[in-house]
């Protein structure tokens, strides 16, 4: 079964630089390694999932369940910044988290339901 969000992730990788009205870099293998693994975790609870690429090379990861919104923002100095919003109003926001404390923040989340 096709997953559209990981063959979104794959191809911001295969990205021109310039891609983005001159500027944009492609996104490095690393992040989108780390990208494919939250959608992976996203998945394994049901939540549907999104991914956008960032202009210097970073992914965003959208997770949705019912009223909740996760973000995942995948930077390229292999940070992670993480916002959870519940019907529309920001409920947590962490920036410079690290790789397993963002897969925390999503095992968490799935647990909790």
């Amino acid at each position: 079964m096709k997953n559209h969000t990981k063959e979104k992730i794959i191809e911001f990788t295969k990205r021109e630089t310039g891609w983005h009205f001159g500027t944009g870099e492609p996104a490095l293998s690393e992040i989108a390694d780390q990208a494919l693994i939250i959608v992976n975790i996203a998945n394994f609870f049901g939540f549907e999932t999104d991914a956008f690429p960032g202009i210097s090379g970073e992914i965003m990861i959208a997770v949705y369940h019912n009223h909740d919104y996760l973000e995942f923002i995948c930077e390229v100095d292999n940070s992670i910044v993480f916002v959870h919003e519940k019907d529309g109003v920001e409920v947590a926001y962490k920036e410079e988290l690290t790789f397993d404390q963002a897969k925390e923040e999503l095992y968490k989340f799935g647990e909790d339901l």
